[in-house]
């Protein structure tokens, strides 16, 4: 009883979904004209890359846009620009909007001024340059002057040190030839006496004799002697 309830239950055998009970489905002709209307992929992927090509055009367009409203100027900016720029039939040089060959002339006056102060700097400074020169080669010839007069004074100072050596060298000599000379002094005194009697009178001759022991003096002649 069950399988026949279930059997009943079951739709008929149907070519369409409509013949199942379901209304609301499109029909295969009405799917195929649906998709005759669409685009196909290709179409779609071009027309997005042309929309995209598009974009960035319209991007690098308002960039330039962007671009000229920055560096253009107004109105106003290029009436007072045009205001400072020479007339070109004025060729008046004392008027204060100057021609172009006025103002070449006054360029080249001016250069010609600058030429004559730059050659007569070059000038100055040739001077300057050979005064340089010169006050070097006198530095050179002070500062040679100055060695030789310094090599002069060392020598000078050496030959009075050396002069000085030999002062005290030869007042060391003299100092021991007066002492050698004392000592012998000395030792003659000592070893001669002087004379007694009548040698000490100088009007009579006396001589000094030795015995091989001791001096003594003799008088061989006196004053009072005949012919003395």
């Amino acid at each position: 009883e069950t399988a026949k309830t279930a059997v009943a239950n079951k739709a008929d055998k149907s070519d369409t979904l409509k013949g199942y009970g379901i209304t609301d489905a499109y029909t295969k002709t009405e799917v195929d004209t649906s998709l005759q209307n669409k685009a196909d992929n290709s179409t779609v992927s071009t027309l997005q890359q042309t929309v995209s090509d598009q974009g960035g055009r319209l991007s690098t367009a308002e960039t330039n846009i962007t671009s000229l409203q920055k560096n253009s100027a107004t109105k106003t900016e290029l009436s007072d620009g045009l205001a400072l720029k020479q007339n070109i039939t004025d060729n008046n040089l004392n008027t204060g909007n100057k021609t172009i060959t006025g103002a070449i002339n006054e360029v080249n006056t001016a250069v010609g001024q600058a030429t004559t102060t730059a050659n007569e700097a070059k000038t100055e400074a040739g001077l300057a340059t050979t005064a340089a020169g010169e006050a070097t080669t006198a530095a050179e010839a002070a500062t040679t002057a100055a060695e030789a007069a310094t090599t002069a004074a060392s020598e000078a100072t050496t030959a009075a040190q050396g002069a000085v050596q030999t002062a005290t060298e030869a007042k060391t000599a003299a100092q021991t030839a007066t002492q050698t000379a004392t000592l012998a002094k000395d030792k003659a005194d000592k070893a001669i006496p002087a004379p007694t009697g009548p040698c000490t009178d100088t009007t009579n001759k006396c001589v000094l004799t030795y015995n091989g022991t001791d001096y003594a003096w003799e008088v061989i002649a006196r004053s009072t002697d005949t012919g003395l």
